[in-house]
């Protein structure tokens, strides 16, 4: 075996440890209390709020069990359309778009190089669900993508997406998917929408799942106490929500 070869499965074998790691620490939290990262993205949602108007949180499962990333497409409904000119990517992104995803793979190819292990065990332990709050501007969305990535190579999604990683012509139309799928959000708001849950209906024949829907909660007891407990201030500050399903009737 060359000597890169034994440089690049090394590098790999870290990776993998880093990953169970990252794993076995989120498992090992208490579920009632917020770690330091965690009261500092709730904190931030303060300042999404002076920047855009709005921030807003959400989780993604797939039949009742919580994805490890989830990924929650929107477009603001104006004048009885869905926008054409862009939309707001909200939860625990599965992925990183345009100049800041060419950054992000550029980072990663340098620091498992190094076996850079603290900025990889960050990378890898994802976000807080409780907190992963994103700035958005206030209005009426409508939900035309939804994507719960269990792991792996184990990815269900639901709608329609525009995946160019240069965001070349991400102005696409599309309908909201099928069920709860809007959602209002006011000026200076904090908004936990709670989750989103992908429920299969139904095979059409060519592959499993292929007909679902999607259905929303407000956020579980326990999420709320744990915010409640670490950060009562900041917990006064949220509205507590749920999507819905839009009544409206969308023009084309």
């Amino acid at each position: 075996m060359s000597g890169s070869a034994v440089k690049v499965k090394a590098i790999l074998r870290v990776v993998g440890l880093t990953l169970v790691g990252a794993l076995a620490g989120c498992a090992n939290q208490d579920p009632k209390k917020l770690n330091d990262d965690s009261r500092a993205a709730a904190n931030n949602a303060t300042s999404m709020v002076q920047k855009k108007g709005a921030a807003i949180v959400v989780r993604v499962l797939y039949a009742g069990h919580y994805c490890h990333q989830g990924q929650v497409r929107l477009q603001k409904i104006v004048d009885g359309r869905t926008s054409t000119t862009s939309f707001v990517e909200i939860g625990q992104q599965t992925g990183r778009y345009g100049a800041d995803g060419l950054k992000f793979f550029a980072e990663t190819a340098v620091k498992m190089a190094t076996i850079n292990l603290k900025w990889l065990s960050k990378e890898v332990a994802g976000e807080d669900v409780r907190t992963s709050f994103r700035p958005i501007a206030p209005g009426r969305y409508a939900m035309t993508f939804v994507n719960c990535n269990s792991g792996g190579n184990q990815n269900t999604f639901m709608g329609a997406a525009n995946f160019d990683v240069l965001q070349i012509n991400t102005a696409k139309k599309a309908l909201p998917i099928l069920g709860d799928n809007s959602i209002l959000i006011g000026h200076d708001q904090i908004v936990d929408a709670g989750t989103i849950n992908i429920v299969p209906m139904g095979s059409t024949g060519f592959s499993r799942d292929r007909i679902a829907r999607v259905e929303g909660s407000e956020a579980p007891r326990e999420f709320r106490e744990a915010i409640r407990q670490s950060l009562p201030d900041f917990s006064l500050k949220i509205t507590y929500t749920k999507f819905s399903p839009y009544l409206g009737a969308l023009e084309h």
